[in-house]
């Protein structure tokens, strides 16, 4: 009985061994505890604003403010921006990196994620809160070959932004008391939808995972708030981090705390699956 129990505690361990080996391929990890010089980090850059004047937004390294003692990224916009300073607004940076962009198509099963620092504690604050920090990404919903097969280039960037995180305090939803998950409206994406976790001050982790089928899943620390009804997305690419500014403040900055920035793949739920049938074969050779 025990040469039964070690040998079945064995097979649970080697599960769990090759479960961990398999859960994820970093493609790109940054900590930022690597100081830099100028307004953005390593492989960063301003998010252009398509329908006005760019917010001002710079990136520098900061101490972290739970009083830990890793460093890590404070994202900061100031000014009015535009839309002007009677709506809310943004301003972000973007990964300038495209060299990873054919890695991360959905048959790779690929995912964004990022640790952002929330002050607000959703259950007994009241009232509009600024800033608000969030992930995005700009799907492919087309890819282009030519006549043998071969892939040329992406075409259809879905400016449906994949955004996932908070939200300013002026939003519709109850947006500043709950994680916010979502793409926006245009070509059926879903808008803007309230999670069902509350807001808690402390590093909290916003990921993003496409599926081999083309369904999008937002994770909070973990644990899945929602998909995206869409099914037509074939990549992610453009990640960008923001933050959001809310209503009737001008001349103002807002900042946002980010941390282990990173994305790569995560194999399907069915590789791990015949990692354990394997391992179970061997328990049933060694009975």
């Amino acid at each position: 009985m025990m040469r039964k129990l070690i040998a079945f505690c064995a097979v649970v361990g080697m599960i769990l061994a090759l479960s961990g080996v398999a859960q994820a391929v970093v493609l790109y990890q940054e900590d930022f505890e690597t100081s830099w010089s100028g307004d953005y980090a390593p492989g960063w850059r301003l998010i252009g604003y398509e329908w006005g004047t760019t917010a001002p937004t710079v990136m520098t390294q900061a101490s972290d403010p739970a009083g830990g003692t890793n460093k890590v990224v404070k994202l900061t916009v100031t000014g009015d921006g535009d839309p002007p300073s009677s709506t809310s607004w943004w301003g972000g940076a973007e990964f300038d990196d495209t060299s990873y962009k054919t890695l991360l198509r959905k048959a790779n099963y690929p995912y964004v994620s990022v640790m952002c620092y929330d002050t607000r504690d959703g259950e007994t604050e009241t009232g509009n809160y600024l800033p608000s920090g969030c992930l995005a990404a700009i799907p492919i919903s087309q890819i282009h070959y030519d006549a043998y097969g071969d892939y040329i280039y992406d075409i259809n960037l879905d400016w449906t932004d994949l955004q996932h995180g908070t939200r300013h305090g002026g939003a519709s939803n109850d947006a500043q008391n709950y994680y916010h998950y979502g793409s926006a409206p245009d070509n059926g994406g879903a808008g803007w939808a309230k999670s069902n976790i509350l807001r808690s001050i402390g590093w909290h982790e916003f990921r993003m995972e496409l599926s081999p089928a083309g369904i999008l899943s937002y994770f909070v620390d973990g644990t899945l708030v929602g998909t995206s009804p869409r099914t037509d997305y074939l990549s992610l690419e453009d990640f960008n981090l923001y933050v959001w500014r809310d209503d009737y403040v001008t001349g103002d900055s807002a900042t946002v705390y980010y941390d282990d920035f990173e994305f790569g793949q995560v194999p399907e739920p069915a590789t791990i699956a015949l990692l354990g049938l394997g391992a179970l074969g061997l328990l049933r050779r060694k009975r």
